[in-house]
């Protein structure tokens, strides 16, 4: 048996870091604790600070919200 047909294939998820600009578009997503699976529930939705703290610790929360220099806010999703 090769090595690659024993591979597991399946998905991947997590909680991660948003940067979003003022219109909207997200410009890249950081996921620092990624899972392999399937999520609980599909698709992407913006978390509240609470959410990702429980998450991701506490230090995350000084990462979210708006950076004025570079013109965008990171949320968690």
């Amino acid at each position: 048996m090769s090595e690659i047909s024993s591979l597991v294939v399946g998905g991947a998820y997590g909680v991660g870091l948003a940067t979003v600009t003022d219109d909207g578009t997200v410009l890249d997503t950081w996921f620092p604790k990624p899972k392999l699976g399937e999520p609980v529930v599909p698709g992407t939705q913006q978390l509240s600070e609470q959410e990702a703290v429980e998450e991701l610790g506490e230090s995350v929360s000084a990462l979210l919200g708006p950076d004025m220099d570079r013109g965008v806010e990171v949320v968690a999703v």
